[in-house]
């Protein structure tokens, strides 16, 4: 096998069976974990992940080698609407949100996605993506200590399940080194069941095959305006992720395919994830670091986990030994992945070099930690908006005024973003 291997390049069956299933474990620890918070079904997650990989791949003419997985930034959103409203309602936004991306997609197709820069720029997309992580991080806390009374079975519990998954992050090689949540969830899983924490009869309850328990969407139009800005944070990942995709195969994705099909490739699944019960899907960074360490860059062995991880979706004993997870594990694990999520919303503003000399940016990114950080959930009527949401429409509007003001009057932008020291 003659590396690097194209996009386009084919790989013979029996060798790409094993790179295939790296793709699906590289996917599946983040995956399922996210629909175990929401309390949905982890193997719906499993099942739309697989398939909307594939209708992303389609929707791309199979260039462009991205693995679709349930997104972390939905969860709080979520979690607000479905204490106030009902998780169907929940779902419906979840639907909303697609909607969104769909019509983005449209959009640029026809206009070109110049723009889109300018409406999400890098200091609103970083500042986003540490309210992401830090919003989420006290409900990692708690699962981590036994929710409200302390306890310290919980606590060395969640604690092993993080060392685990940090020591294999920090200093494991090779392909070990690309899987550490699944590592931490299995280390964490032995450790908590040597202890009794584990309900086994949720896994002997269990079919060893069955469809998994799909949920549908109660449909809600103020759901689904409440959900529907967060389409714009993950809208945002999705242009670094397809960036960082185009660098490792040295290829312009943004051209060809087009960011139009790659964005209409991960909105139609997000609409079928929320009409059967799964989280919001996005594309996933942990498929390409995947794709970084194997050079093997071709879109069949991404089909392949797809197929893997569909397959996954029908054992019912792999649902059961899921659902009966102790929560110290998944606690444990989302201390390294809420923590994680935040860093890389600080790597993005270091990494789009973003200078907050400029007072636009400096307030900008201010506005977003301060709205999202400090837990400001306005009510509309009897409706609660997340901290998320909330944060990410304040950013939205402040960046919206600035680019309306420069438009009316142009000189006014050099004046701003003239020296700090010039201004005093």
């Amino acid at each position: 096998m003659q590396l690097p291997i194209a996009p386009e390049g084919k790989v013979r069956f029996v060798p790409s069976i094993p790179l295939a299933l790296q793709h699906a474990f590289a996917m599946f620890g983040s995956t399922v974990l996210v629909p175990l918070l929401l309390g949905l079904d982890p193997r719906v997650a499993l099942m739309m992940g697989g398939i909307g990989t594939l209708i992303y791949l389609i929707s791309t003419k199979f260039k462009v080698p991205s693995y679709l997985g349930s997104s972390f930034a939905f969860i709080a959103p979520i979690l607000a609407l479905k204490s106030s409203l009902g998780l169907g309602a929940a779902l419906a936004g979840a639907v909303g949100s697609g909607i969104v991306y769909v019509i983005l997609a449209l959009i640029i197709q026809r206009t070109g996605s110049d723009w889109i820069h300018k409406i999400i720029p890098p200091s609103f997309v970083g500042a986003v993506i540490v309210v992401i992580g830090l919003t989420l991080a006290p409900s990692a806390i708690s699962l981590a200590s036994g929710g409200t009374h302390f306890s310290y079975n919980a606590f060395w519990t969640a604690m092993v399940t993080l060392g685990v998954a940090v020591v294999v992050m920090v200093w494991a090689k090779g392909r070990l080194g690309m899987v550490p949540v699944l590592v931490g969830m299995i280390g964490g899983y032995a450790f908590a069941a040597l202890r009794g924490q584990v309900n086994w009869s949720i896994v002997a309850k269990s079919p060893w095959f069955g469809l998994p328990h799909f949920v549908h969407p109660v449909w809600n139009w103020q759901a689904m305006a409440i959900l529907a800005p967060v389409a714009f944070v993950t809208v945002a990942e999705h242009l670094g992720h397809l960036f960082v995709a185009g660098s490792i195969t040295e290829r312009d994705f943004f051209k060809d395919p087009g960011l139009g099909r790659s964005l209409m490739g991960d909105g139609i699944p997000t609409i079928l994830a929320g009409l059967v019960g799964a989280a919001p899907t996005t594309t996933y960074g942990e498929n390409l670091g995947v794709l970084a360490l194997t050079r093997v860059y071709s879109t069949q062995v991404i089909a392949e986990a797809a197929v893997f991880a569909i397959l996954m979706s029908f054992i019912g004993k792999l649902g059961g030994l899921l659902q009966a997870m102790p929560s110290p594990v998944i606690g444990g694990i989302s201390i390294l992945l809420f923590g994680v999520i935040a860093a890389s919303g600080f790597r993005t503003l270091v990494d789009a070099k973003v200078d907050f000399a400029d007072r636009r940016n400096l307030v900008l990114s201010s506005v977003v930690l301060a709205v999202g950080v400090g837990n400001l959930a306005l009510p509309i009527g009897r409706f609660p908006v997340s901290s998320l949401a909330m944060a990410t429409g304040m950013g939205l509007i402040l960046n919206g005024a600035f680019l309306v003001y420069d438009k009316i009057k142009p000189e006014a932008k050099d004046a701003v973003e003239a020296p700090q020291e010039a201004a005093l």
